[in-house]
């Protein structure tokens, strides 16, 4: 029907997520939620959209409301002159609703305490479910990044599995299925978000990008590769830097050095001049001449020191992208952090700290 539910052996009706016996009425299986503890309706958990479905549909069998009643019920308390916090509280909740079954119930018993007895567990089993499926989510994310494309294809299958698995058994489905669903899905994500299929899309083949930048510097061809993964800048042998962005014409060019230590060295510094660049463009540097920095004018040495260290920052953050180059950002951090002033090391400048939970920078990541 328009519901896309089907019939089962000319008897019952699947809601996908229940079966239905039009003849009694009554669904063959209660409904794992109390979905409105002020309407007594929400009780008789084998009815069908609290006993009237002329007003209300449930096209999965877990849920009555439809999403387009979010929109109406936000748009008709604000047109009537509710607060934003009234809107808030009401839409948001019933908004997730539609997306985490789970958080109904465990927002009713946080509002009502008077369910507390009857909707604990379900409330409990929500937060934890909540907290676990948040942390497991950025499980998925690790890998990719340096990887050959069969290890990088083993490694998504795992993590989906244990994902899906994991998932399912929380919320007491089938393991196995959740498993094969999981790796199915992990397989499709990383294939679509690894380096092989880029390349393949932009015409340098089904490689890893390390393998063709190996590829062009074998050749020579050290123009070709600022081309293909820079899109702009030049080679110039014998600049003196290793890289630099110019603050007149924003040009970008690279010396040998940014390619004698193989390909993570080099997405290192291109990575940190396209940081330059675009602070640059933002007219952060529209003051200073070329080479201004060097005569010691203190407005110059500001902008030069704030831009270097706003780079080894990010550079910092993202380390994962670099995995095993060996580089002392920190060194580099506060050695321009203590010169954004001048004269250099003034005694208000706090030394760059290093935390435990930044190991997270350095885990390789597919995005």
């Amino acid at each position: 029907d328009y519901l896309m539910h089907t019939d089962i052996a000319f008897v019952f009706i699947s809601e996908n997520g229940r079966l239905y016996d039009p003849v009694i009425a009554r669904v063959l299986s209660p409904d794992n939620n109390v979905q409105n503890p002020n309407n007594p309706q929400s009780y008789n958990r084998y009815s069908y959209c609290y006993n009237n479905p002329l007003k209300f549909t449930d096209p999965d069998g877990e849920f009555v409301v439809p999403l387009a009643a979010t929109i109406l019920v936000g748009g008709y308390m604000h047109f009537t002159g509710h607060t934003s916090s009234e809107i808030f509280k009401t839409v948001v909740p019933l908004t997730a609703s539609l997306i985490v079954p789970q958080f109904t119930t465990a927002y009713n018993f946080l509002m009502s305490p008077v369910y507390a007895n009857q909707l604990g567990m379900s409330a409990a089993q929500g937060y934890l479910g909540g907290v676990i499926s948040t942390g497991l989510s950025f499980l998925p994310r690790i890998g990719g990044v340096n990887m050959p494309f069969g290890v990088n294809l083993l490694l998504g299958v795992i993590q989906g599995g244990v994902y899906g698995g994991f998932y399912a058994m929380l919320w007491g489905g089938n393991v196995g299925k959740g498993f094969k669903r999981g790796a199915i899905i992990g397989a499709s994500t990383t294939t679509a978000t690894s380096e092989n299929l880029i390349n393949l899309i932009r015409g340098g083949g089904f490689y890893t990008d390390q393998k063709i930048y190996n590829k062009l510097l074998s050749n020579n061809e050290n123009q070709e590769i600022i081309d293909y993964f820079v899109g702009q800048g030049n080679y110039r042998p014998g600049i003196g830097d290793v890289a630099n962005v110019n603050n007149e014409t924003y040009e970008i060019t690279f010396s040998e050095k940014a390619f004698e230590k193989g390909w993570k060295y080099f997405k290192m510094v291109y990575h940190e001049e396209l940081y330059h660049y675009a602070d640059k463009m933002a007219g952060n540097y529209n003051h200073i001449g070329k080479d201004q920095w060097h005569t010691g004018n203190p407005e110059a040495m500001f902008a030069y020191h704030r831009g270097e260290y706003k780079a080894k920052v990010y550079g910092y953050r993202n380390q994962w992208r670099y995995s095993n180059i060996k580089y002392d950002w920190v060194s580099y951090i506060d050695r321009h952090g203590c010169q954004m002033n001048y004269p250099p090391f003034p005694d208000d400048y706090t030394f760059f700290q290093v935390r435990a939970w930044h190991l997270l920078y350095k885990i390789p990541r597919r995005w």
